[in-house]
C-alpha cells in the first residue's frame, strides 16, 4: 500500500508503485497503520527502487481532507479511464527518457 514521504522540497507526497499511485483518490497507509484517502493531482516520473517501479504522487492540500472509510468505499472511480491516462503519461515519460538517453549517448 502507498505511504507518505517528505520530498526534498519539504512537501508531503504519496510514495508507491505505479499501480497504486495515480491521479485521483488514493488510499495511503499512515505510520500508525490507519488508512487515509487523499487526492493526488499529479504523478512524477517513475523510477526503480529495489527492483520495483515506483512513483511519487503530488498532493493538493486544499482537497486532501480526511475521508471516512465508508465514504471512501462509496467513491466511484472510472478505473479504465485512469488506466488509460496512466498509460499515456507513462508513454510520454518513456519517450522523454529515451530522447534524453539518445542525447546523452551523442554527447558522451
Amino acid at each position: 500500500m502507498a505511504t507518505f514521504r517528505m520530498s526534498k522540497q519539504g512537501e508531503w507526497v504519496v510514495f508507491g508503485t505505479v499501480s497504486e499511485v495515480r491521479v485521483g483518490k488514493v488510499r495511503v497507509e499512515r505510520k500508525d497503520g490507519s488508512v487515509r484517502s487523499v487526492s493526488v493531482v499529479s504523478v512524477g516520473r517513475s523510477f526503480q527502487a529495489n527492483g520495483t517501479t515506483m512513483v511519487y504522487g503530488y498532493l493538493n492540500a486544499a482537497h486532501n481532507q480526511e475521508v471516512p472509510a465508508a465514504k471512501a468505499a462509496e467513491v466511484e472511480v472510472d478505473e479504465e479511464a485512469l488506466d488509460e491516462a496512466a498509460c499515456e503519461a507513462q508513454a510520454e515519460r518513456q519517450a522523454e527518457d529515451n530522447a534524453l538517453r539518445g542525447a546523452e549517448a551523442y554527447l558522451f
